[in-house]
């Protein structure tokens, strides 16, 4: 064989044998905004959706409390915020603020709505919100929802559906347990506030099996 198409077999098996590239960890988001945020006793989840995301902004465990669940669409300024079952129209914007910090305020074409209106107490959906290094933990209750799997977080309102792969199987229990999970693309929410992929598997969040006013954990 002459050496010059020697040297390029040895090439084309030297390729051939390396490792395919690995897919990134989580659901994918070339903007950068899926994740879980906190603002005070506000907790922020984003997960891609179909033509957009998911947002849920919750305040469990807590009396003034904040609670909404909805979808967002790609702006030039960032994620607009459809509030349509409040007025048709309605929206917020939400925008990356540097160090993987977002704010939430009113969309510029209506200034005038009132981000306190989904809240209680003077709690509001508005402010800025400090990234939470995945997996969050949460600690809550794992429900059976006809063919799927909920999770109901502790002192939350909302319910998100759980995708458990083969090595993380979340059995349903009525006991409290802390779950690792990371937001996940959801196409239709089904009526849940969102979807978690669980990380790992669950474990008793206590011995009592009581609910703690803290759903939402940094570890």
């Amino acid at each position: 064989m002459h050496p010059r198409f020697a040297i390029l077999l040895v090439a084309a098996l030297l390729t051939a044998c390396q490792p395919a590239p690995s897919l990134p960890h989580g659901p994918v988001d070339s903007s950068g905004f899926a994740g879980s945020y906190r603002k005070g006793a506000e907790w922020l989840d984003i997960g891609p959706a179909g033509d957009g995301y998911w947002i849920s902004i919750d305040s469990p465990g807590h009396r003034d409390a904040c609670r909404f669940a909805g979808h967002a669409v790609r702006s030039d300024q960032g994620l607009k915020i459809a509030l349509d079952s409040w007025r048709p129209g309605a929206s917020l914007l939400l925008q990356h603020a540097g160090n993987g910090l977002v704010d939430i305020g009113p969309a510029d074409d209506d200034d005038a709505f009132d981000p306190s209106y989904f809240c209680r107490g003077g709690a509001s959906l508005a402010g800025r919100y400090s990234p939470i290094t995945p997996p969050a933990h949460r600690r809550g209750r794992i429900e059976q929802d006809g063919d799927n799997e909920i999770f109901r977080p502790c002192g939350s309102g909302q319910t998100y559906l759980l995708v458990a792969q083969p090595q993380n199987p979340a059995p349903a229990s009525t006991s409290v347990v802390e779950l690792s999970v990371e937001v996940a693309a959801a196409a239709d929410p089904a009526g849940h506030a969102g979807r978690y992929t669980l990380i790992a598997p669950p474990v008793p969040a206590d011995p009592t099996g009581d609910c703690p006013n803290a759903a939402f954990e940094r570890k």
